[in-house]
């Protein structure tokens, strides 16, 4: 669209009764050509812009390029956000704002008003969490999360902003799979290295390749997240989308090759990780996502998925590193996370409204150890639900559930309207979501990297549902009936 002088004129914006209407439209007039000489060139070239700060912010979400001020390394080996993160998403976001305000202020674009309801769960979910500072034992720690809440939430108001069509929705799904390939190729690398990878500069950024104790040792590598149990949240999330994608949106020919790429490396990677959440979330959304799609699946792709369960099954009885470490002892690991979750408990019974603080779990710890905890390993809760009422209370707690049940009640909603290819996409990030719920069961999922894709997949839930008709009394409004999966396809 060209700035016209119809646009760029609004007397009534200056008027005031000490100016005269005529000095009031040469002062609009100046401050409209001011705005026009210098905001334009950047307005310009702003959908590129934005669309390479999105890619930036959506690629990060594994790599998590950036570093933290204020590190302590006490804080970090504990489980809790060890400095206040300055990543590359923060400085995309920045740009993704002032090119927002530029747009604004040069009027190139007339855009719709667009409902900021979906975000109020979140904004309720900071303000809690700026609430619990007021009885932390150290609020300049609890800063760092409160820091790290407001950034998603500004992400989750541009997303839903900006994701508006069909062609914005697969933008973001094949960076999601880049971002995928990327870091389950990190993680292969790092098994076959079997070293770890410490990158300079970068505390608390380490590309992990753990070993277990014992004599059957193995490598369990972590790619860049903080643990090979975070890994495989991150892979078992990402794996449920290429198997939706796979299952109900059927891809073009040229694209199918990187998506079963994708699922490939995935599956291994998720292997080496031998995150026993990660499988439980893999496996329980998968077949979530089976079961209400059921209905779509041609016969050869029913076939298909019932011998792949078959095939589960058999390789659990087979005697591997795998099903060792999901059927036989832990060496105490289960125990110690029970100790971490009465601990939990403890602080929530004493203060159950509004906290401890958050991200203040592990500066109160001691206090609440008792005798028989004190010789346990004394870190954050692996529960995320316990970690949240903990540390930002009941209000905290109930607003973070907010988000996830409207997010999902969302998604469920599209997929109930039939809408072809909405529905299938709809589905796939709604069981996406629903395998990080279940990582989150045994998961502190402190930091950015989970939250931030989980803000991505509720965005997208949250632009596909304002593009589906409405569904009335079970029924859509104007649905349009999906017959086949052949039929749905995306670039």
């Amino acid at each position: 669209m060209i700035l016209t002088a119809h646009h760029s004129v609004d007397t009534r914006a200056v008027e005031t009764d000490s100016r005269s209407p005529i000095g009031s439209g040469v002062l609009s007039a100046a401050g409209s050509v001011v705005a026009t000489t210098l905001l334009v060139p950047f307005a310009t070239s702003a959908t590129r812009l934005r669309k390479l700060l999105l890619a930036i912010i959506i690629l990060d979400i594994p790599l998590q390029i950036g570093t933290h001020l204020f590190w302590s390394d006490e804080l970090g080996e504990t489980g809790g956000l060890g400095g206040l993160e300055i990543s590359i998403t923060t400085v995309a976001l920045l740009g993704l704002y002032f090119l927002w305000f530029v747009q604004y202020i040069s009027r190139r674009e007339r855009e719709p008003l667009i409902s900021l309801r979906p975000a109020l769960p979140l904004a309720l979910y900071l303000i809690f969490q700026a609430v619990s500072l007021l009885a932390a034992h150290s609020p300049l720690i609890g800063v760092y999360e409160v820091w790290l809440t407001a950034q998603m939430l500004l992400l989750f108001i541009y997303l839903i902003k900006w994701i508006r069509t069909r062609h914005d929705v697969e933008f973001v799904i094949r960076l999601l799979l880049v971002g995928f390939v990327l870091e389950a190729g990190i993680i292969l690398t790092l098994e076959r290295g079997g070293h770890n990878v410490e990158i300079p500069g970068l505390p608390g950024h380490t590309l992990m390749a753990d070993t277990t104790e014992g004599e059957e040792a193995f490598s369990r590598p972590g790619g860049t997240f903080a643990s090979p149990n975070a890994a495989g949240s991150y892979l078992s999330i990402m794996l449920t989308l290429v198997v939706g994608l796979l299952l109900l949106a059927r891809v073009h020919a040229w694209y199918a090759p990187v998506t079963l790429m994708a699922a490939g490396m995935g599956l291994i990677a998720l292997l080496l990780t031998y995150s026993r959440g990660g499988w439980l979330g893999f496996s329980s959304s998968t077949l979530l996502l089976c079961g209400a799609g059921w209905r779509l699946f041609r016969l050869g792709r029913k076939i298909m998925m019932v011998g792949a369960l078959v095939a589960l099954f058999v390789s659990l009885l087979s005697d591997t590193p795998l099903s060792r470490r999901l059927l036989e002892s832990d060496e105490g690991s289960a125990h110690s996370r029970i100790a971490l979750n009465k601990l939990a408990i403890a602080m929530i019974e004493n203060q159950p409204l509004v906290g401890v603080g958050v991200n203040n779990f592990t500066a109160n710890v001691r206090e609440y150890a008792t005798q028989e905890s004190m010789g346990e390993w004394l870190y954050t809760v692996h529960n995320k639900y316990l970690l949240v009422w903990s540390e930002a209370g009941l209000g905290g707690l109930l607003a973070y559930l907010w988000f996830l049940a409207s997010s999902l009640n969302r998604g469920w909603q599209c997929w109930k309207c039939k809408h072809a290819p909405y529905s299938p996409l709809a589905l796939t990030f709604l069981c996406g979501i629903a395998s990080l719920m279940i990582c989150d069961l045994f998961e502190p999922d402190r930091g950015r990297p989970l939250m931030q894709l989980l803000i991505v997949l509720a965005a997208v839930i949250g632009a596909i549902h304002r593009c589906t008709p409405p569904v009335v009394n079970g029924r859509p409004t104007a649905a349009v009936r999906v017959k086949t999966v052949s039929r749905r396809r995306f670039s």
